[in-house]
């Protein structure tokens, strides 16, 4: 109001001098402001006084609601497509925008890249607001493998597991090198450990030396094991049902890897393994081992997976929030793993 009030006074100049040129020059305005202060003095009183904005309500080259619309709907139904191919679309359909509007438009909507989509089309997924199309479930499958295994539900860490064991690297004198793992499909915590060849009872001995332990010490129960199908269910369902741990294989071919175990793979793979595979030999399979474990534990406490299930949240994040609120089990209910790693033990000095 303070340079409302200031106007106002040249108004009133302009009315004592009876010289609207002169009041003007005293002031350093020009007389077109001049008569559009008096004409809107005189129409609204002092408030019509007040700066306005110099953009006007209605820009002639601003984007109809119902193209922006269309815009985000097409980006939606073709995620994988950028802003040159949209643009294409939308001329096909009488609509000229430019590639440069496209991207700005999607950009304010939330949906300029590919990883906005992803999530996007993934939340309109679990939220059954959309059913996806076989475009968008490619897409989306191709950015976050365990979105395929959404069917898989687990109430809490522990009750199924995924695991596999793969080719990572190779040492000169001993031959491949093969990674065994294990992930949690609730929260996606991983145990993994490094061999040189193929030992069939990797896996057993992964989960009763790391798995089975840690799992015990949080007084949780290890129910389910789902394997890929290269490890071949006669193998390991003995000696897994002597640890009263229920063992079976997908129902993917061969070559397909369970969801989960597919994204740990190709994070273990790209950001272990990218930089160290041409310096194995010099590093040695202790420090391999070493250098894993220490990745491990800042995966598990800091990696952020985004998507379904963890959204944006560190494996060891969630299972500590469970573990926080989980509700006790009934005295007469065992808690602890101590018979299941003594059902491993047994079975070995059976062997």
């Amino acid at each position: 109001m303070a340079l409302a009030r200031e106007r106002l006074g040249i108004l009133e100049l302009a009315t004592m001098l009876g010289n609207v040129a002169e009041a003007c020059r005293r002031c350093g305005i020009d007389r077109t402001s001049f008569y559009a202060w008096r004409r809107r003095f005189r129409e609204q009183g002092l408030i019509g006084l007040q700066d306005r904005s110099p953009i006007p309500r209605n820009h002639p080259q601003k984007t109809p609601r119902q193209t922006a619309r269309r815009v985000a709907a097409l980006a939606l139904q073709h995620p994988a497509y950028g802003c040159n191919r949209l643009q294409y679309l939308l001329h096909s359909e009488g609509m000229r925008l430019s590639a440069v509007t496209v991207q700005k438009l999607l950009k304010e909507r939330g949906l300029g890249c590919r990883r906005q989509r992803w999530l996007t089309l993934e939340a309109l997924a679990t939220e059954r607001s959309l059913r996806l199309t076989v475009e968008q479930s490619a897409f989306v499958e191709a950015n976050n493998p365990s979105f395929r295994e959404r069917h898989s539900e687990t109430q809490a860490p522990g009750e199924v597991l995924c695991a596999n064991i793969l080719p990572v690297s190779r040492l000169r004198n001993e031959g491949k090198i093969f990674l065994c793992f294990v992930v949690d499909i609730y929260c996606a915590y991983a145990f993994a450990a490094l061999k040189v060849g193929w030992h069939e009872q990797a896996l057993t001995e992964l989960m009763q030396n790391v798995v089975v332990p840690f799992y015990g010490v949080h007084e949780l129960v290890v129910r389910e094991v789902i394997a890929s199908a290269a490890l071949q269910c006669g193998d390991y369902a003995p000696t897994f049902a002597t640890a009263e741990i229920k063992y079976h294989t997908t129902r993917l071919p061969l070559g397909h890897l369970h969801g989960f175990a597919e994204r740990f793979g190709r994070i273990v793979s790209g950001e272990f393994f990218c930089g160290r595979r041409a310096a194995v030999d010099r590093l040695g399979m202790d420090c391999m081992q070493t250098e894993l474990r220490l990745w491990l534990e800042k995966y598990n406490a800091k990696r952020c997976l985004d998507g379904y299930r963890n959204y944006g949240t560190p494996p060891a994040e969630m299972m500590d929030r469970w573990l926080a609120v989980r509700v006790p089990p009934p005295p007469e209910q065992p808690t602890m793993l101590g018979d299941l790693s003594n059902g491993f033990q047994n079975r070995f000095r059976g062997c």
